[in-house]
């Protein structure tokens, strides 16, 4: 046997489905208070509660176009930075954790980076877009990263569309 064959011999597979994005236990599902309520988390969302997302505004509705209006998701969870287990990804200065992942039904995954139209072109959320597509292209076909702006949910769709997408 070879060394690797040698040295994992006799031991449990230690793989196991990534906690982020599986599907909720549908016990502990609670009812949110205002507005999260049309997110229907019970359907979609990972968690019984969408971590540290106001009840208004751009990235709101960036979550209410994922939660209600995009087809083709299987589920999806407010990516909370710096939270045990969340995922981010490097830049030149710090780690960035995008807005939303979203596994859809086809299997592939979507990393959702919202961005108002004032920052969009900033430099720091250049080198972030930069990034996260870098990491979908190298990542493989099934992933992908989209960082739309001012409220054009198209962007999203596009990603999704995109050659290369997995099948």
């Amino acid at each position: 046997r070879s060394r690797c064959e040698r040295s994992t011999a006799g031991r449990a597979s230690r793989s196991r489905p990534h906690r982020l994005i599986s599907p909720p236990d549908r016990s502990t599902i609670k009812p949110l208070a205002t507005r999260l309520d049309e997110f229907q988390p019970d359907s979609r969302h990972d968690l019984p509660q969408i971590g540290n997302l106001k009840s208004q505004g751009e990235e709101f509705e960036c979550a209410d176009f994922i939660a209600n209006h995009l087809d083709g998701v299987q589920d999806w969870v407010r990516n909370v930075e710096r939270k045990p287990g969340a995922f981010s990804l490097p830049t030149s200065r710090y780690r960035f954790y995008p807005d939303f992942l979203v596994r859809m039904e086809d299997g592939s995954i979507l990393v959702v980076e919202y961005k108002g139209a004032k920052l969009y072109d900033e430099p720091d959320e250049v080198e972030k877009r930069r990034i996260g597509e870098l990491w979908a292209r190298r990542a493989g076909g099934r992933f992908r990263f989209v960082m739309p702006k001012q409220k054009d949910w198209s962007m999203i769709r596009a990603a999704l569309s995109a050659p290369g997408r997995a099948q």
